[in-house]
């Protein structure tokens, strides 16, 4: 028995780690960000979006960033697509290759689902996963989401790679129904949740289409958890269209400050407004628009047209030219007394 118990000591003595600390700081100082106030070296960080959000792309994007910036010098990064078709692997691969990333994919090179907690038990083990970072996409491609114990077991595995100075970055799905505030609902258990680091909530805050087919789309990250400086809220914007190669796509990526993204808000609000508006009361606009094309008329004469002409009354025909005073047409103060307004078209719908 006192064999045991001293045995039973000096095990508990060999895991202390006060011998350890000198490296223990040292690598916590050396922490820094792979991704600019997104992702920092050493943690596990997960960001969760509905599917094609776009969390792909950013991602791709921001690797290719930091390999600009030289933020990936001295890392070996693994990038595994566990969430695409054939012609996305290849066009994925093509872009990470030239910057250095790693492409796993189950079912080639022997490469399988279950391999990944495999390798970073074996890189934690061996102390070997200071300088590599892994990227899994999509997360329920690796463990059951919904098994609270699979969950579990993926977590403490996560952490064991991340306490030996691992990076694990984590691409996974929202709920399709939304909490009772609108807000995104992680699609699983909490215990993965309970484990990482840094959580994001990616968002389409919004999106448009112009008439070529192009849709710009702004997306939001909020953060849910943090163990770090990682900013608490970031905004992206990038382009994609059905014709536009995946390359373009990645590269249209760009950050952008909260004033800038709500200023850029407001006018599209306001844009989409005036064209809510156009569409509306077109009948009377292009009224305006007619008879503006072949003369200069005073206000109360285009008010007086209008209301011969439509079925509004005057104080919505006054409302109908100022709405598009500036932007359709604009006026020009004569008469004897310079305080007639003359209108004119600036331009045709």
């Amino acid at each position: 028995m006192r064999n045991n118990q001293t045995n039973t000591l000096s095990m508990l003595n060999s895991f202390s780690i006060n011998n350890d600390l000198d490296k223990i700081k040292k690598d916590a100082a050396e922490s820094s960000f792979i991704f600019d106030r997104l992702v920092l070296k050493g943690q596990s960080t997960i960001l969760f979006a509905p599917p094609n959000a776009g969390k792909t792309l950013l991602i791709i994007n921001q690797l290719k960033q930091a390999y600009d910036t030289g933020d990936l010098n001295g890392l070996s990064v693994f990038y595994i697509n566990a969430d695409d078709s054939q012609s996305g692997i290849i066009e994925k691969t093509e872009i990470l290759a030239t910057i250095g990333v790693h492409t796993l994919v189950p079912g080639y090179n022997h490469f399988k689902s279950h391999s990944l907690l495999e390798i970073m038990n074996g890189l934690a083990a061996d102390d070997e996963a200071k300088n590599v970072v892994l990227i899994v996409d999509t997360l329920k491609k690796f463990a059951d989401t919904m098994d609270k114990k699979n969950m579990r077991h993926f977590g403490i595995k996560v952490s064991e790679f991340i306490l030996k100075g691992g990076t694990f970055i984590g691409l996974g799905h929202t709920n399709k129904n939304r909490d009772t505030n609108n807000n995104l609902v992680y699609s699983g258990t909490s215990d993965l949740i309970e484990d990482v680091d840094c959580i994001y909530m990616m968002n389409i805050e919004d999106e448009n289409t112009d008439k070529s087919g192009l849709q710009t789309k702004h997306i939001k990250l909020t953060n849910q958890k943090l163990r770090g400086n990682n900013a608490l809220e970031l905004t992206y914007v990038y382009e994609k269209s059905e014709n536009m190669p995946y390359l373009d796509m990645v590269n249209s990526v760009n950050n952008i400050d909260s004033d800038t993204y709500i200023k850029e808000m407001i006018l599209r609000t306001e844009k989409q407004n005036y064209a809510n508006y156009i569409s509306q009361y077109n009948d009377a606009i292009s009224l305006i628009s007619n008879v503006l094309s072949t003369a200069k008329i005073d206000k109360s004469k285009l008010r007086e047209h209008l209301l011969q002409h439509t079925n509004y009354g005057r104080d919505k025909c006054i409302e109908i030219i100022d709405k598009v005073t500036g932007k359709l047409i604009n006026f020009k103060m004569e008469g004897k007394t310079g305080r007639k307004k003359v209108y004119f078209l600036i331009t045709n719908i």
